[in-house]
């Protein structure tokens, strides 16, 4: 592969005239080195750019196998506990319910301080309620319609 871009050479017309004339672009290659940056380059130019490209790409690949492989020794499991041809481990854990049932069965809100409700300001006791519904069922009954 020549090096350089251009040439020189002699292009006959006819069978009596030779005109020298120069060739350009014949050994030119657009090269991208990322982030959209191109350049022009020979062809030697770029066997070279490629090579240093190879070199680095192979040694990120062998820090990243080196890494897997740290990554992975870290995760095996003990024999015991490797499935035979699963890729997935069932745990299983042993549960009690009863001692759930005991604990959250007889569970007792808090009981009121006194057995007084207060409701515009009177005090209502435990019996009240047989005299309200007494007192409601004995009023005049009124008829009409309800507005809205």
């Amino acid at each position: 592969m020549p090096k350089h871009m251009s040439c020189d050479v002699i292009v006959p017309l006819n069978s009596v005239s030779l005109l020298p004339c120069t060739i350009r672009h014949t050994n030119e290659f657009l090269v991208g080195f990322g982030s959209n940056i191109y350049t022009h380059k020979t062809a030697h130019e770029v066997s070279d750019f490629l090579a240093r490209k190879i070199t680095c790409i192979e040694q990120e690949l062998n820090e990243i196998v080196k890494t897997k492989n740290l990554l992975e020794g870290s995760m095996t499991l003990p024999p015991i506990l490797k499935p035979q041809n699963c890729d997935t481990i069932e745990i299983k854990e042993e549960v009690d319910f009863s001692e759930y049932k005991n604990r959250y069965h007889n569970r007792v809100a808090h009981s009121p301080k006194h057995n007084k409700v207060y409701q515009n300001n009177k005090t209502f006791r435990d019996n009240d309620h047989v005299s309200i519904e007494a007192d409601f069922k004995n009023s005049p009954k009124k008829e009409g319609k309800i507005s809205p």
